[in-house]
């Protein structure tokens, strides 16, 4: 039995295949609308953001054109562009543009921290140590860069005068680096604490391998002037002899050396010393005072109060000169004379130690960090350092802007 044959299909009629080949027709717009969108939202904001990175260093107008547009194709969300946008606005000579741009990114945490850090150095490059600040706060403490954002903090406060922060910070670091002890003994030098700087560079300095041959040669010239303000012979040789055996002895460094000669007992040398150098620098206060002593331990009193009295006229608030003056006053007989300048070295020195606790303090609340700052202006102006009382009114200012709800 033969089978049946097949009935061929019904051919689809172009009324049935209009509908079919009009979704596919939307399918293929929406993909097409869906790819356009990605290109010009995503894909082209980072073409123009690598052209941009290209062109910094050359063209930073340029830049900052093609990383406006980046941001606004990006629909305004673009952290890495706006990062980049700022340090060309910082070259354009935009400060505040630079802070504004930087200040707009929600997480600048989640940014890569080499790009940062970047930022940051640049941004103190240009003076502009807030911007710098944050750049530098924004690093996580995760971060393998973690460390170096801490010390570059600490540097920044350093040189803003905030030397009790910069210790504070210090502090902070899991493990104490020689970097971090060399930080430190800047911190304790600006606190007046001779003996912990001394120690936070000796420590440092028994790591010379991570220095440069500069920071080496700063720690001891720094050091020798500690040794010797602390009375510490041998240190003091030693770090005048280490200084001698680099070839890095400086006209800075003629004075301690006299003073270090003073100490062994050698007035002659340490006279020779101290008027060579004003012989170059007839104006220097220090070697002044210097010759002022000496004149003093030789028994010349008459030169002793000509130079000591050229100190106070420099410098009106130098408490030790008052009392150098004082004391040859007194030795020529004229009492009556040397006591408003015994007087006036008990004041200096009372304020001297307010300020020093002062800055030893730890900053506390808002309302306790505006009492602090608020005295340390008074003391800076009673102390004759108009430049620190001009840091700390800015820290006042700042501190009345962050307390603000």
């Amino acid at each position: 039995m033969s089978p049946a044959p097949r009935t061929p299909a019904a051919k689809p009629t172009a009324s049935a295949t209009f509908p079919r080949r009009l979704l596919m027709l939307g399918g293929l717009v929406v993909v097409l609308a869906g790819a356009g969108w990605i290109w010009l939202r995503f894909i082209e904001p980072w073409q123009l953001y690598r052209q941009a990175a290209r062109d910094l260093d050359q063209r930073p107008r340029e830049t900052a054109d093609l990383l406006a547009a980046a941001v606004q194709q990006a629909g305004g969300e673009f952290p890495q562009a706006h990062l980049l946008w700022s340090r060309a606005l910082l070259r354009l000579g935009q400060p505040q543009e630079a802070l504004g741009c930087f200040s707009v990114i929600p997480e600048p945490s989640a940014l890569d921290a080499q790009d940062l850090l970047t930022l940051a150095d640049e941004a103190r490059q240009s003076g502009e140590p807030l911007l710098a600040t944050l750049a530098l706060e924004a690093i996580p403490a995760h971060s393998e860069h973690a460390v170096d954002a801490t010390h570059r903090r600490m540097e920044l406060l350093l040189e803003t005068g905030r030397a009790q922060e910069a210790q504070t910070l210090g502090r902070t670091l899991p493990e104490s680096t020689p970097l971090t002890q060399f930080l430190l003994a800047q911190a304790s030098e600006q606190l007046s604490d001779p003996p912990a700087a001394a120690e936070h560079y000796q420590t440092a300095l028994q790591h010379a391998d991570a220095f440069t041959p500069e920071q080496i040669v700063y720690a001891r010239q720094h050091l020798l002037r500690l040794a010797i303000a602390m009375g510490h012979r041998a240190l003091a040789q030693e770090c005048l002899a280490e200084l001698q055996k680099r070839n890095a002895v400086s006209e800075r460094d003629r004075l301690p050396e006299a003073e270090l000669r003073r100490m062994e007992g050698d007035l002659d040398t340490a006279w020779k010393l101290v008027n060579e150098v004003l012989a170059a620098t007839p104006a220097d206060v220090s070697a002044l005072q210097l010759r002022g002593t000496l004149a003093l331990d030789r028994g010349a009193l008459a030169e002793a109060e000509q130079d000591l009295r050229r100190v106070l006229k420099a410098q009106p608030h130098n408490k030790s000169a008052h009392y150098q003056l004082a004391q040859v006053l007194q030795r020529t007989g004229r009492t009556a004379e040397a006591q408003p300048h015994f007087e006036e070295n008990r004041r200096l020195t009372e304020l001297s130690v307010r300020l020093l606790d002062l800055l030893r303090q730890s900053p506390g609340d808002s309302q306790h960090e505006q009492t602090r700052l608020t005295e340390l202006v008074h003391l800076y102006e009673q102390l004759g350092q108009p430049q620190r009382a001009a840091e700390a009114r800015q820290q006042v200012q700042q501190n009345k802007q962050g307390a603000v709800p």
